[in-house]
């Protein structure tokens, strides 16, 4: 999928539930739908790892990101839809299959779709002595994501370059406590923690047919810094805006071998090895109750 696909599949997925179910959005006690458009930066890196835990090559640099949220609540839960899309450049630190030491850089394009969730722990404090509900400062959360990566390193005067496109799903637990939550403005912390099963990399090797190689198992630790500002009520039209900062490391374990073809015939093996990511982000959002 393209970007564009991407966010028409983004926007049915929020506008369509809204338009077919709204006694059953009313029955659950759901408010108004809150949108919202975030950009920042993004500092990538990414090493690959031979079984024996060798490194065979570094990249690191940094992609410009946007994203599309619509988020909400329904009843004491939140919920909040993202698609988020990075791109930029990063400098490619490596060696050949021979073994020669090569520097080149890598150009990168990022799209993910996220769904996610918090209910916050605990009863209401029924024994508040003003008689208002309050709720507890923790909450758990669930997150849902889908993420595909086009990846072409360039060609250098020793080695060719060649492009690659990863795709796969996560799924993760998470808590977050309420730092503050008073006045004007409000800061959170939130940690993930989770994984996915293996996603696929679409490989395109010089001089070889296309092939599709397996992608290990995932498993990946977020955390999360939030502050929030502007109108927190319930009243259509009102405007808030937001700063996030967000560290996450991710490993996905090697996967399983695939015979390298040129017109249909074997001529070697390929696997793609053991990759760790990790990417620290900030970001500035405004949002917009409708």
């Amino acid at each position: 999928m393209t970007p564009r696909p991407l966010a028409r599949l983004w926007l049915a997925g929020l506008l369509l539930p809204g338009m077919a179910l709204p006694s059953t959005v009313r029955a659950m006690d759901c408010g108004a739908p809150t949108l919202g458009l975030a950009g920042g930066r993004e500092h990538s890196r990414w090493a690959e790892r031979d079984a024996r835990g060798n490194r065979l090559l570094t990249e690191r640099g940094w992609l410009d990101q946007a994203a599309l949220t619509a988020s909400g609540h329904c009843g004491t839960a939140s919920w909040q839809a993202q698609w988020a899309h990075s791109q930029g450049q990063r400098r490619y630190d490596g060696q050949t299959q021979t073994g020669t030491p090569v520097q080149t850089s890598s150009r990168l394009r990022v799209d993910a779709l996220t769904l996610s969730g918090w209910q916050p722990l605990g009863a209401l404090d029924r024994e508040n002595p003003s008689g208002s509900a309050t709720t507890s400062p923790w909450a758990w959360g669930a997150r849902l994501g889908w993420r595909q990566t086009d990846r072409r390193i360039a060609s250098t005067t020793t080695a060719l370059g060649y492009p690659e496109r990863f795709r796969a799903w996560e799924l993760a637990l998470g808590a977050r406590w309420r730092l503050h939550d008073a006045g004007p403005w409000r800061l959170s912390a939130s940690g993930w923690a989770g994984g996915g099963p293996g996603g696929t990399a679409r490989v395109s090797l010089p001089n070889a047919d296309p092939l599709n190689l397996p992608l290990g198992h995932s498993r990946l630790l977020a955390l999360g810094l939030q502050l929030d500002g502007g109108a927190r009520g319930a009243q259509s039209g009102a405007w808030s805006w937001q700063l996030r900062l967000e560290t996450q490391h991710e490993t996905t374990a090697a996967g399983s071998a695939r015979a390298v073809t040129r017109n249909g015939v074997p001529v070697a093996v390929a696997t793609m090895p053991e990759i760790r990511q990790r990417q620290t982000s900030i970001s500035a959002a405004l949002n917009r109750r409708f």
